[in-house]
């Protein structure tokens, strides 16, 4: 017993270090953005098609719009006692502006698709009932994901595919998954041959591949736990019966299926976490730690191409984004002080370089005179 005390004090001492360091990178480099915010989600792209690459953080009451230059302003808040789960973009109507897709958690769960119509955000279709999700579908092009909310459990029934009409969201299929699988653990991978493969964020944690022609099974999955699921949320479920009871829904980080260097290959954009929990003691919380990746496809499985120095910080999110100058950049949303009732919260969007991970200075740096 006294040995294992020991090791466990050994880990805990490492895991320490690694994240004081990485709390101190964190807090030393310019930030895009700053703010007293526990920020769930980061998604980018154009309200307009002729606009510019912006960026959109969401906390539970509000989603924030950043600029490249670091200029924010708030354009949206959900309905009152609804809180906002996630918020993913993506370009549903091929006409170059970007979609939202919200989750919002209320007395049910409810996601909507809004547009941005005449100077404001607006719902393009009725409220779905549980999830949605808008991800690139195997053929390349943006597919819209549905499941139920279930009554015992976060996810139930099967994955549909839907599309956006006039008059609201169609049925297009229901896609042949496992009906254990949650519609935010798919990721489909285009390859260059015209088919694809199909990742999964699998319960424990590990990353797996699974069949295309026969999607319930497994090909391989990895040796360790690498998905980083930072956002926790508490909820209380109503079964069959009128009973109550309460569970928490972790939703994996999004990940974004790109091409970052144009040569044709699509790799996968994600926020992995170490194998266990890094303990912080700041604000007496533990974070769950976790670095930006971009991942590759391999001959069997995944291999990492490049990745953040943030480990120990808790990682909410990274999409691809463009600096002031126009220059491919990744911005991630880092939490960088926990809300512990007595203390505000904060979160820091930092830029990244997309082909070496290191983190970039922001605007702000441009401001300040050149150290002698």
């Amino acid at each position: 017993m006294r040995a294992l005390a020991i090791l466990l004090a050994s880990l805990l001492a490492g895991c320490g270090a690694a994240a004081q360091g990485a709390r101190d990178l964190a807090m030393q480099t310019d930030a895009l953005w700053t703010a007293n915010q526990a920020a769930r989600s980061i998604a980018s792209g154009r309200a307009t098609a002729d606009g510019p690459m912006v960026l959109w953080v969401a906390d539970e009451k509000r989603v924030t719009q950043v600029r490249a230059d670091g200029e924010s302003e708030e354009v949206w808040t959900p309905p009152v006692f609804q809180r906002i789960l996630r918020l993913e973009a993506l370009d549903l109507t091929g006409d170059g502006a970007s979609e939202w897709v919200v989750t919002l958690d209320g007395s049910r769960v409810r996601s909507f698709v809004l547009g941005f119509v005449d100077g404001s955000w607006e719902e393009l279709a009725p409220g779905e009932p549980g999830f949605l999700r808008p991800l690139v579908g195997p053929d390349g092009s943006p597919w819209l994901l549905a499941q139920s909310a279930g009554a015992e459990r976060p996810f139930s029934g099967p994955v549909r595919r839907l599309q956006l009409v006039e008059k609201g969201l169609d049925e297009v299929e229901r896609l042949t998954l496992p009906l254990d699988i949650s519609l935010h653990d798919l990721v489909y991978v285009p390859t260059a041959d015209g088919g694809h493969r199909l990742f999964t964020f699998e319960p424990n944690g590990q990353l797996g591949e699974r069949d295309p022609r026969t999607p319930r099974a497994l090909i391989w999955r990895a040796d360790a736990r690498t998905v980083s699921r930072p956002v926790s949320v508490e909820r209380d479920y109503s079964n069959l019966l009128g009973e109550e009871h309460e569970d928490r829904l972790e939703l994996p980080v999004p990940a974004q299926v790109v091409d970052m260097d144009g040569d044709g290959t699509r790799e996968l954009l994600t926020v992995a976490g170490p194998t266990t929990p890094v303990a912080v003691l700041d604000n007496v919380r533990v974070l769950q730690g976790g670095d930006a990746r971009v991942m590759v496809p391999a001959a069997r499985g995944l291999e990492e191409r490049v990745r953040s120095p943030l480990l120990g910080r808790a990682m909410v999110g990274v999409v691809r984004f463009r600096d002031a100058a126009g220059r491919p950049a990744l911005a991630a949303a880092v939490w960088t002080k926990a809300d512990t009732g007595f203390a505000r919260p904060e979160t820091r969007v930092l830029l990244l370089d997309p082909t070496t991970g290191d983190v970039l200075p922001g605007p702000g740096a441009a401001l300040r005179p050149a150290a002698p």
